[in-house]
């Protein structure tokens, strides 16, 4: 167990959690607790806070939360459902990754911004619910949720295809929104055009030239070479060459 001096002015270790002194921020949990009921003083969850706490099976999250970080919950593997109250602005990247035992989501806030692969391999994921409104989606949120195939929303309920189809346009708006780089689009843009034709007319009996779909990317660093990786795996996510658009 944690022990934080009394006399700290920047730490308190309360419940079993670490919280900034304050209790305005949750810091770190004991991987030994099993229910969990955050401080009403509480704003922010943060990052990795509760990252690996396997037994931990339920979590009481006031309405005074404004923010997950990133990991928050990441492979908390017996964590049964969430609910994220009707402050919270932002849920980080991966924050419930790997939940593996996370069959529903309840989200009672309004316009709410969900980063890139928040409920990734949640693989019992079978209800989501949006009592509010989302703001944005990252990609790949969904990703490796076998069980969910439908998102309820104010306006009625959606298809998760849908969903992924949205995240999956917005790589070919991002490739077109980089400076410069017209001639890499062009060869990107004419690659999916070709592998796109390819497939149909494989799908349809006919011959298709087989093609490498490797790629290396070299060039000094700060000039793109992740972020254009990035794309073409959402690309090739989109035409059903992967499962799964990471890179």
């Amino acid at each position: 167990e944690i022990q934080v001096d009394p006399k700290n002015s920047f730490f308190c270790w309360h419940n079993k959690m670490l919280y900034t002194n304050d209790l305005s921020e949750l810091v770190f949990c004991s991987n030994e607790k099993t229910d969990v009921t955050i401080s009403m003083q509480t704003k922010i969850i943060r990052r990795s806070a509760f990252s690996h706490c396997h037994k931990l099976t339920s979590v009481t999250i006031p309405d005074t939360i404004t923010e997950i970080g990133d990991f928050a919950f990441y492979k908390c593997t017996s964590l049964k459902s969430v609910i994220i109250p009707k402050n919270v602005s932002h849920i980080g990247r991966s924050a419930f990754e790997r939940c593996s035992s996370l069959t529903c989501v309840f989200i009672k806030c309004d316009g709410v911004n969900i980063d890139k692969e928040a409920f990734t391999d949640c693989f019992s994921l079978c209800s989501f619910i949006i009592e509010g409104g989302i703001r944005e989606l990252g990609e790949n949120v969904f990703d490796g949720c076998k069980r969910l195939f439908n998102v309820t929303t104010p306006d009625g309920i959606v298809n998760i295809e849908c969903i992924n189809q949205i995240l999956i346009s917005q790589a070919k708006v991002s490739l077109e929104k980089l400076i410069g780089l017209q001639k890499i689009k062009k060869e990107v843009n004419d690659l999916f055009n070709y592998v796109k034709v390819s497939k149909q007319r494989k799908e349809k009996g006919l011959k298709s030239i087989p093609m490498s779909l490797h790629m290396v990317f070299t060039g000094n660093p700060g000039t793109g070479k992740t972020e254009v990786a990035r794309i073409i795996a959402q690309r090739y996510k989109e035409i059903g060459i992967l499962s799964k658009g990471h890179c």
